[in-house]
């Protein structure tokens, strides 16, 4: 009788524990969580899904409990992370339908403190993000092509997808825009779709980029032990300098695989606030805005580099 009893319990809890992890994975079939361009999907466009940096710094609830996690739900919040939105959405979705979750990502102070408090805390970010990406799957992509794209936090996450798609989803992948991140040699392990981009309109392949205006301005949480870098103002991997405009250049630094550009003036961009991350000659808040034109033209070119390819495997 009291192993009966034991059982029934266990039972209890059992279904209780999928009742709240069903529940758990509608979270995304909620409007509130997903950023609203207020345009409606077209089924003749690729799709672009979106992950959001750093937005939040540490904050408190009502009850004094400190969160090192962004709310879902906070409209001050909310209001803080929508020019973010905003900006990838003129950038990547300018030929595309765009889809981006809100997620519980962690907050400025984390990455503040390092390595291991980052490590410790980004688990709960990808909960969501996974999340976010399997309702979108399921119920948001149609079949369609998409591309994976992410800003620092959010470039970390755009990592972490790619390692886990299949084959099949890998197979309708155009590109992954790892903006401001890294891929290191322990990402590689039997991830075989991440596959470093060598030109302007590879498909199939992740983006990777962080700019410095000097190489010892780099901040080793997002670029230390990355494998790949391309340069957004030539599309090449090669050292040469490449012109972004009249007065800014940008170059390859190859034994640190970051770039380096010339001409921005380091002071305008430094925030005293941030700068154990993004110390003096550190551009990592510009990853976006420095190259807004050009990665708006490589999307759209390899979009169309992925329809060519899927035209002649059909024919």
């Amino acid at each position: 009788m009291k192993r009966v009893g034991i059982v029934g319990g266990v039972l209890v809890l059992l279904c209780v524990a999928l009742y709240w992890y069903s529940q758990k994975r509608e979270l995304y079939a909620e409007p509130l969580y997903w950023y609203d361009n207020g345009k409606s999907v077209d089924p003749r466009k690729v799709d672009v899904f979106y992950i959001l940096p750093t937005c939040v710094f540490d904050w408190s609830d009502s009850s004094g409990q400190v969160s090192h996690y962004a709310s879902l739900t906070d409209s001050a919040q909310r209001a803080a992370m929508l020019p973010s939105y905003q900006l990838a959405d003129d950038i990547f979705a300018d030929s595309a339908n765009f889809f981006a979750p809100y997620y519980r990502h962690i907050s400025l102070n984390t990455w503040m403190e390092g390595e291991e408090a980052v490590e410790e805390r980004f688990p709960a970010a990808m909960v969501d993000i996974r999340e976010a990406f399997g309702y979108y799957m399921k119920h948001k992509n149609g079949g369609r092509p998409f591309l994976l794209a992410g800003f620092s936090q959010g470039a970390k996450c755009v990592v972490e997808l790619v390692k886990e798609l299949t084959p099949e989803q890998a197979s309708r992948m155009v590109a992954a825009y790892v903006c401001g991140y890294k891929v290191t040699p322990a990402d590689t392990c039997g991830a075989p779709f991440l596959r470093a981009a060598k030109g302007a309109d590879d498909t199939g392949v992740t983006i990777v980029y962080n700019t410095v205006g000097k190489a010892e301005a780099t901040a080793p949480i997002l670029t230390l032990d990355n494998m790949w870098v391309i340069n957004p103002a030539s599309w090449t991997t090669d050292t040469m300098a490449h012109a972004l405009n009249d007065s800014v250049s940008i170059q390859v630094d190859e034994s640190h695989k970051v770039l380096i550009a010339k001409g921005l003036d380091e002071d305008a961009v430094f925030v005293e606030s941030l700068q154990s991350l993004f110390p003096v000659g550190n551009y990592h808040l510009l990853e976006l805005t420095l190259y807004h034109d050009l990665l708006q033209k490589n999307v759209k070119q390899r979009i169309r580099s992925y329809g060519e390819s899927a035209k002649s495997v059909n024919r």
